[in-house]
């Protein structure tokens, strides 16, 4: 590495921590800037991914997020986070189809982890998709039971209500 190239990558880390920083103060649109300088040239990974979470979590700008995921996912990263993200985000645009398959892939990454499983059976619900939304309902309740609670409230399963497996699932 020359001194220019130690250069970029001391101003990146300084950015990244920066972002890091900022967000854990909640100045989200700061911490989006720092991410954004950290990523300049190169897309460095992981402030793509704090870029994404805040789009996402905080600044509700699922556009800017659904692009950032795009590059990732074109340069091969495979990260749960990432596609956890990319989920909330294309769910949060009406994107169900999109957004189960995100989560799916999540779910393939991190199959301990109910809270990617339960949006997994969300979307599909809301795709009418019964059996992969109740196939996923029963791996997120397996993991922690407390989803088989938020099941019986949350509209998105209205339409399974009737139907035996959601009883057997929730309970």
């Amino acid at each position: 590495m020359n001194l220019h190239e130690l250069e970029i990558a001391d101003d990146r880390a300084d950015a990244l921590l920066s972002g890091r920083a900022l967000e854990a103060e909640r100045d989200y649109a700061g911490a989006a800037m720092a991410y954004s300088d950290a990523r300049y040239g190169t897309g460095h990974v992981p402030a793509s991914l704090g870029l994404l979470r805040v789009q996402v979590r905080n600044l509700g700008d699922f556009d800017g997020a659904i692009t950032v995921a795009d590059e990732l996912i074109q340069r091969g990263i495979e990260s749960f986070e990432l596609y956890m993200h990319t989920g909330f985000a294309l769910a949060a645009m009406g994107r169900d189809g999109a957004a189960a398959g995100a989560f799916a892939r999540a779910a393939e990454i991190d199959p301990t982890s109910a809270l990617t499983f339960y949006n997994l059976a969300c979307t599909r619900a809301r795709t009418g998709e019964e059996e992969g939304a109740l196939d996923a309902l029963r791996r997120a309740v397996y993991l922690d039971r407390a989803w088989a609670t938020a099941a019986r409230e949350d509209a998105d399963f209205e339409a399974l209500r009737a139907h035996p497996r959601f009883a057997e699932i929730v309970g």
